[in-house]
């Protein structure tokens, strides 16, 4: 996009982006994940006695190395049986397939008619890495029970749309290694630490276990008992245990009280 949009009322919604997918099988592809506070959102009734939202997205991820657009405008209608209180969210996602590269990604939410919106820069999303190099996808963050469930070509993943958790929950991880040799064995770390703790203290979890394909999807659940309130970096590194070779993913986790 040249321009920016701008709407008369903000949306504030929340917005995540992950890389996920290998391009060379053409399954590349830009996950958007977004929430929006439901005070924000004007309803229209049905004739049924419910009432409807419709929410236009536009994702543009321009890779200016080598001059690659992709895009995507999209209507939704969400239909709910009554009109969404102060506190709650209403959530969706999207998908745009993308082969690989460094994108500067852009993500429009608006309502239908364009009155109320808010638009969002996400810089430095990597997809896909050279054949044979072992690489992570981002981490996909999501919830034990509820939320949205993102179905993954057949492969099903929760997701946190809100990337919030209260202390004592578990968070599922979902990620995809590739540039993987069968049989070899690789040793993961996860190591959960504050956010702004210059010092790397925190905690962490170490494990080694065999590859059995070139390419492989990941779940893992960490347990977040113990942490107060606060924001948290996640960081899952992989290592082939025979050349040494590292990659690594980091996210950030929320831990808020109601």
């Amino acid at each position: 996009d040249s321009y920016t949009l701008l709407y008369p009322r903000p949306l504030d919604p929340i917005i995540q982006i992950s890389a996920v997918g290998q391009p060379p099988a053409g399954t590349g592809r830009l996950l958007v994940v977004f929430a929006i506070p439901g005070e924000r959102l004007t309803p229209q009734p049905l004739d049924d006695g419910r009432v409807r939202y419709r929410i236009g997205l536009r994702v543009s991820a321009v890779d200016r190395t080598h001059n690659v657009i992709r895009g995507l405008d999209t209507l939704r209608a969400f239909v709910a049986r009554d009109t969404l209180p102060a506190g709650a969210w209403l959530s969706g996602l999207v998908e745009l397939p993308a082969p690989a590269g460094a994108y500067d990604v852009r993500v429009a939410v608006e309502e239908a008619g364009g009155e109320a919106g808010s638009t969002a820069l996400l810089r430095d999303v990597a997809l896909g890495a050279p054949r044979g190099t072992l690489a992570l996808s981002d981490l996909v963050l999501g919830r034990s029970a509820g939320g949205l469930r993102w179905e993954n070509l057949g492969d099903p993943v929760m997701l946190n749309a809100l990337n919030a958790y209260m202390p004592g929950d578990d968070a599922p991880v979902y990620y995809e290694a590739s540039g993987l040799v069968p049989g070899r064995s690789y040793q993961t770390t996860l190591a959960v630490r504050p956010a702004n703790d210059e010092e790397g203290r925190g905690v962490s979890l170490l494990f080694a276990e065999r590859a059995e394909r070139t390419t492989m999807h990941i779940r893992r659940t960490i347990g977040l008992e113990g942490l107060a309130e606060g924001r948290y970096r996640l960081r899952v590194t992989l290592e082939d245990r025979e050349t040494g070779e590292r990659s690594s993913r980091e996210r950030l986790i929320n831990i808020v009280i109601p």
